[in-house]
């Protein structure tokens, strides 16, 4: 999946912005060339799946979307964009943040315009588009309530006097996706589906791009519904960040039944997960063998997704 970022620099001694704000380094009263940045669409982008599970096909086929044709199609890709400036210098020094949140109602705001005015310098320009519901930085580092599907850019720019820079950049996905299917029907006994991860990076240097390890182990709890029961190749998913060294993970899953009966738990080593990747296991995640079987991996090769792996791993009770 690639979206486009097309940038467009104009050096007029006036200030224009519409953007909202958070705080940002007061910068000296000197003279300001207006930046701006616009975030657009290809004109054909494979999406994501809508449908992640189907009875005869391991994932449903990307769907086609035309750029234009409505601004939600942005909002399907990601719901906020996080702008940040530093001076480029040895050190980086923190300039401004802003984030701009997509809102269907306001009919007048550009979801996709970023306006903008800085001196005349070095700077670096961290662009990060996703949708998780909130995002802090401090400092470097970009915490996340949950790490949803994430895009990267970073431009390193000369803001010089008298000067039109027209640049494409196009936003990195630098995260990789990590998927538990059932082969096993969802049973009316279970009441959660338990994943504890050792080893997600849950937070992000925006400087480099790279993942921050957690330092304690993460549980992503599910609660089946009465609808669900019965439902076969269902997909317990989560999202990881890419760290500079040693990205290997686990993951314990653990299948409870209404009573809190632990049904079934299997413990998933040496998981390496890799930018722009879906790596699925699928196998008996929610009831037990009666004899061994077989733990399948998979990497798909879907839209923008690089390349496919299989992997077979014992099946250990």
């Amino acid at each position: 999946m690639r979206k486009k970022l097309f940038f467009m620099l104009t050096c007029i001694p006036f200030l224009t912005s519409c953007d909202s704000s958070s705080p940002e380094e007061v910068i000296p009263q000197t003279t300001l060339y207006p930046v701006q940045f616009s975030i657009q669409m290809e004109k054909e982008v494979i999406t994501f799946p809508t449908t992640r599970s189907a009875p005869n096909s391991p994932v449903s086929e990307p769907a086609t979307s035309k750029a234009g044709e409505n601004d939600a199609e942005l909002n399907e890709l990601c719901s906020t964009i996080e702008y940040v400036v530093f001076k480029d210098e040895e050190t980086p020094a923190f300039i401004k943040h802003r984030q701009l949140t997509y809102n269907p109602t306001d009919l007048d705001a550009d979801f996709s315009c970023i306006y903008d005015s800085l001196p005349q310098g070095d700077y670096k320009f961290c662009f990060l588009a996703h949708n998780s519901k909130t995002a802090t930085l401090s400092g470097l580092t970009f915490s996340f309530d949950s790490i949803s599907d994430t895009f990267y850019e970073m431009l390193s720019l000369e803001i010089d006097v008298a000067e039109v820079i027209n640049r494409d950049i196009s936003l990195q996905r630098i995260v990789s996706r990590i998927e538990f299917m059932a082969t096993d029907s969802v049973s009316g006994i279970l009441k959660q589906f338990d994943m504890e991860i050792d080893g997600i990076s849950n937070r992000l240097d925006i400087i480099s791009g790279q993942g921050i390890k957690a330092q304690e182990k993460q549980v992503i709890s599910y609660a089946f519904k009465n609808d669900e029961i019965g439902e076969v190749n269902k997909i317990h998913p989560f999202y990881t960040f890419i760290p500079a060294n040693d990205n290997r993970m686990a993951v314990h899953l653990s299948a409870i039944a209404k009573n809190d009966e632990l049904i079934r738990e299997r413990q998933i080593d040496n998981i390496i997960p890799e930018k722009n990747k879906i790596i699925r296991y699928k196998g008996r995640i929610y009831s037990r063998s009666e004899s061994d079987d077989t733990f399948q991996v998979s990497i798909f090769n879907n839209g923008a997704w690089e390349k496919t792996d299989d992997v077979e791993l014992p099946d250990y009770d």
